[in-house]
């Protein structure tokens, strides 16, 4: 695997052979190869991540093991999880994310004693829960609240919590990000809001209204991390005929205008080396 380091992260990038292979099977991957045969051909594979997005399509299970991103078992497993560019832009994601979340719990820790960070559309939390180990501070100071509509990887989410020493910090809610603050305990506003890895799922109008409730919620001066999305391998045909992953795409600056028609200010954006996923912090 090819990486290149920025900011004392490394992100994973194609190599020049890696990228011939791509720009010699998109074609077939998006235009001639039948879907039927294909599916059969990934399922056949035994990849992990290719049966995962048959049965539960761009959920949590599948985001783990494009994470865990495990030894390959053969050469269409690494295709599919290892080498193609939107798994690798998904665990570039993932890397800046913590790294911006480490980075804003030191942050607001010089103004307050208690910090509270929201997690929506979830999953697991496990952005959230790596970010407050990065930062390095007493886990005592920072309180974590993931909510998600499906409560299915919340006893993952948990254990996983558990083992990183986190359990009396992150808690789990079922329910409708829209009515955050039914969520939350009496008089807690968060610092942190992550909307990472659910508006690629939602039509413009649900994200302006999920950035509003957001913005609302958000303690003076808090933040928001989220996301554009721009299909610049050419993969999401391919995911969306075999893989059933059926994404929005929408650049950095769309995302941007979403969150100031939602009430946000100031702004900053980092383009992955991937160069598909632009993370946005918005400060309300």
């Amino acid at each position: 695997m090819k990486f290149v380091k920025v900011d004392g992260v490394e992100y994973e990038v194609l190599s020049p052979w890696r990228n011939f292979v791509k720009v010699m099977t998109n074609p077939w991957k998006n235009l001639l190869g039948h879907p039927w045969v294909l599916k059969k051909i990934m399922l056949w594979s035994g990849s992990p991540l290719a049966r995962e997005s048959m049965e539960r399509p761009g959920g949590w299970r599948a985001m783990e093991i494009v994470y865990e991103n495990a030894e390959p078992k053969n050469s269409i497993d690494a295709m599919a999880c290892r080498y193609n560019p939107f798994p690798m832009a998904l665990r570039n994601r993932k890397r800046y994310v913590t790294k911006r979340i480490a980075e804003l719990i030191n942050e607001y820790k010089e103004h307050t004693d208690k910090i509270c960070v929201v997690g929506v559309g979830a999953g697991p939390g496990t952005n959230i829960q790596e970010g407050i180990v990065l930062s390095g501070i007493d886990k005592d100071a920072v309180t974590a609240y993931l909510v998600d509509v499906d409560s299915g990887a919340f006893e993952y989410g948990k254990e996983a919590a558990k083992k990183r020493g986190l359990d009396r910090q992150v808690h789990y809610v079922e329910g409708d990000a829209r009515e955050i603050k039914k969520h939350l305990p009496i008089n807690i506003q968060p610092h942190i809001v992550k909307m990472i890895g659910i508006v690629e799922y939602l039509s413009d109008e649900q994200v302006r209204e999920l950035f509003t409730a957001m913005c609302e919620a958000l303690a003076p001066g808090g933040a928001i991390i989220t996301h554009g999305l721009v299909d610049y391998h050419n993969s999401l045909r391919f995911l969306r005929r075999v893989l059933n992953w059926h994404i929005h795409t929408r650049t950095g600056e769309d995302t941007m205008r979403l969150l100031k028609e939602a009430g946000f200010g100031e702004m900053d954006s980092f383009t992955t080396p991937m160069n598909i996923y632009t993370i946005i912090t918005a400060r309300k």
